[in-house]
């Protein structure tokens, strides 16, 4: 072990672990029931005490009543550098029952808050009871530490600390600067969580797994980093370990963890006395495997490896030699390579050192993403070309500061099904060494920004093989099943339901043939990313008759006009995926119809009507036979097919014969045209003529009632103007004789 000296550390251990100076003992002063009034305990060593009176849990600022928890801020003794466990056991001379609790702050999505949370909580049962332990390095590191009691809990607690030095465990290999992967053994089912250390025992920048997102969920911890030559320490134990560090990774699966308020100190949550924690430390070429277990109360198992140069060129140094990958990250070096090629934004020239990958697209049309994030100490650029020696079909010098800044890289190159890329990352001939690459492949819907339109009922393909998880739609309260929220491998869609009932998303028996049937399905109201906590509907598992009652099915009641956004993924607990079908259904209801927006109103809002005929309000301008003027309404459904295309168009208040149109775009202002207003005049279809009945015409109706998708040629997604030109003798403001409704404004679509 790197320590200063194998003489001091004995020394200090010997000081800590025994009574070698006087103790101190830190009494409570009330208030202190919050952290911002917690009680300084500094320089506190083995064999010194906390004490004080509590009777109660309640955290009132200013409180000086005993029923008050007692917060105290513990600093600990500087010591040499090295790997310390602290223990601090509460007992009392009549009446037990005190907990204690090491205090962190809470996390939302990789992003640190500020509410004071539990991070470990002493147990009354499991031995040694009524105990708390973190680790610290010798730093004077701090922790926020609690005691509440209860109305028994009278007399004075006393809380004493212990310390002991732990040793880790050597992982023996010769591993090369580069790539090195900690994971947790094949086949171990514990939900591990890892760590990784420098030789100064900070924390290694994204040195830190609980779950990756491959995984989908809780489970064996894994991850890949760049280390450059030194000694290293590996943190091993389950969830929940904590230090300072936020969870926020690209390749982190939950991101919500409690983490503590102070730097260079560390700490588990779990009081199990059993649990394998087996791991393996591999660059590649060398794979060592480390036997661990969590046999006490809150351990931490520690290891330690080092580091060598690399000596001699990489081996993806060359084009033809570039190592395929697909998505997550990987960590290459470029001290040592030399250069094979060229990129339009790599000012280096022939000086820039590169090393190359392929990347080969699967099954789906999507969008590769690359980016440098997570690097230092290098200038990158990223280049993705069709072959080796092929066109370029993209290059990145600098990020700009999305996804991340300073000299990293970021891209992005749609892909067709079964393509092949060869991306190269160079160093501008500038130096540094160590990189990240960093790949994600995003399906159109993988994303809850870019969400796949559903037309209307009907049986719709799902595959989420390649899918990602991104963050939203994973803490829903609705969707807490078998202890987890999350729904992993998430596809989106959104949905415009056809009638005001009963909207049914399902999986049931369509998704048979596998890999997995265990889907999970979530549903929201309106379009867009998810505001957490807005589930209208989940479900996770479903009695489906004649099959596994693992398929999902979830039902909502629907209304007109409101977009519903879907999210369909994975059981938080199976790193498998889903591949067959989904059903959308409607029952019940009132039938829908498309929102219309009005136009070109004759009531005085807008322009002023040919004569100052105005009419009533929201209609046309006036006319000889109804001075209110002409009203258009719409019923129906704008879908731009045989079987969705109900729409309507009725004109009221008409005198004579109306000619229904279409147009494509609006003039800039209205023009006089009659005794009315014309706007839809961009791009003019004319539908068809219908006479009124009692001043009413509707169309499709007339000599030519055909639906107006295939009178006006529309297609989903289009925006449609519409009006209806009406025969009026006389006329009020001129020899024309005719007028216009106002106009309606409908988009094409389901």
């Amino acid at each position: 072990m790197n320590f200063r000296s194998t003489g001091i550390l004995s020394i200090a251990t010997a000081l800590l672990a025994t009574s070698a100076w006087a103790q101190t003992n830190f009494p409570e002063t009330e208030p202190n029931a919050q952290k911002s009034e917690a009680n300084a305990v500094v320089g506190i060593v083995a064999g010194d005490t906390i004490t004080g009176v509590s009777t109660g849990l309640t955290t009132t600022l200013g409180s000086t009543l005993a029923t008050t928890a007692d917060m105290f801020r513990v600093r600990t003794a500087a010591a040499p550098l090295g790997i310390y466990r602290h223990t601090l056991t509460l007992t009392t001379s009549t009446t037990t029952g005190h907990t204690g609790t090491l205090r962190g702050l809470n996390q939302v999505a990789g992003v640190i808050g500020t509410i004071d949370s539990a991070m470990q909580t002493s147990s009354a049962t499991i031995a040694p009871i009524r105990t708390n332990t973190w680790y610290g390095f010798g730093k004077q590191e701090e922790i926020y530490y609690r005691v509440h009691g209860t109305a028994t809990t009278t007399a004075a607690y006393t809380a004493t600390l212990s310390t002991s030095t732990i040793t880790a465990t050597p992982i023996t290999g010769t591993f090369i600067a580069g790539p090195i992967t900690v994971a947790s053994a094949v086949g171990q089912t514990t939900d591990t969580e890892i760590y990784i250390y420098d030789g100064n025992l900070s924390p290694v920048p994204q040195g830190h797994n609980d779950d990756p997102i491959s995984g989908g969920g809780a489970g064996p911890a894994a991850l890949t980093l760049t280390l450059g030559p030194g000694t290293y320490y590996v943190a091993m134990s389950t969830y929940n370990t904590a230090n300072n560090q936020s969870d926020a990774d690209p390749n982190e699966f939950y991101q919500n963890e409690i983490v503590l308020d102070f730097p260079n100190a560390m700490a588990n949550n779990s009081t199990a006395t059993t649990g394998a924690m087996n791991y393996t430390v591999s660059d590649g070429t060398t794979t060592t495997a480390v036997t661990a277990t969590h046999s006490t109360p809150f351990e931490i198992a520690w290891g330690t490896f080092t580091v060598t140069p690399l000596v001699g060129p990489p081996a993806n140094d060359n084009c033809a030699n570039a190592v395929s990958i697909n998505a997550g990250s990987v960590v290459g070096q470029l001290s040592t390579a030399t250069n094979d090629g060229a990129a339009s934004c790599d000012p280096g020239g022939a000086a820039s050192r590169d090393v190359w990958y392929s990347y080969t697209n699967g099954p789906f049309a999507g969008t590769l993403n690359l980016d440098t994030c997570g690097s230092s100490g290098i200038d990158t650029v990223v280049s993705v070309l069709s072959a080796c020696g092929g066109a370029e079909l993209a290059c990145s010098d600098d990020c700009g500061g999305a996804p991340c800044g300073g000299p990293t890289s970021c891209l992005s190159v749609p892909l067709a099904p079964g393509q092949t890329v060869l991306i190269r990352v160079s160093d501008k001939a500038l130096g540094g060494n160590l990189f990240s690459l960093n790949r994600s492949f995003l399906l159109p819907n993988d994303s809850c920004a870019t969400p796949a339109v559903l037309p209307g009922p009907g049986t719709y393909p799902i595959d989420n093989s390649i899918a990602t998880t991104g963050p939203e739609g994973q803490t829903e309260t609705l969707c807490n099943f078998f202890g987890g929220t999350a729904i992993p491998r998430d596809l989106w869609y959104t949905y415009k339901p056809t009638t005001n009932g009963t909207v049914t998303v399902s999986t049931c028996g369509l998704i048979a043939g596998g890999p997995s049937e265990d889907s999970k399905i979530a549903i929201y109201a309106g379009a867009g990313c998810p505001t957490a906590g807005t589930a209208v509907a989940c479900n996770d598992d479903f009695t489906c008759t004649g099959f596994s009652g693992l398929n999902s099915t979830v039902s909502f009641t629907a209304v007109c006009g409101t977009t519903y956004t879907i999210q369909i993924g994975m059981y938080q607990g199976t790193t498998s995926s889903i591949s067959g079908s989904f059903s959308v259904t409607e029952t019940g209801g009132t039938t829908c119809a498309t929102p219309s927006t009005p136009f070109c109103l004759g009531d005085g809002t807008g322009a002023p009507c040919p004569c100052g005929n105005t009419g009533a309000a929201g209609h046309g301008c006036g006319s000889n036979a109804f001075a209110g003027g002409a009203i258009l309404t719409s019923t129906g459904i704008a879908g731009a097919s045989a079987g969705t295309d109900t729409l309507v168009l009725t004109a009221t208040d008409i005198p004579g014969p109306g000619l229904f149109f279409q147009s494509n775009g609006l003039l800039a202002t209205p023009a006089n045209f009659g005794d009315g207003h014309l706007c839809a005049a961009v791009g003019i279809i004319r539908l068809g003529v219908v006479f009124p009945t009692a001043g009413v015409a509707s169309y499709p109706g007339g000599l030519t009632p055909n639906p107006i998708h295939i009178q006006g040629g529309t297609a989903n997604g289009q925006t449609k103007h519409y009006q209806c030109w009406y025969r009026s003798v006389p006329g009020l403001c001129g020899p024309n004789n005719y007028d216009l409704t106002q106009g309606l404004t409908l988009v094409w679509g389901p």
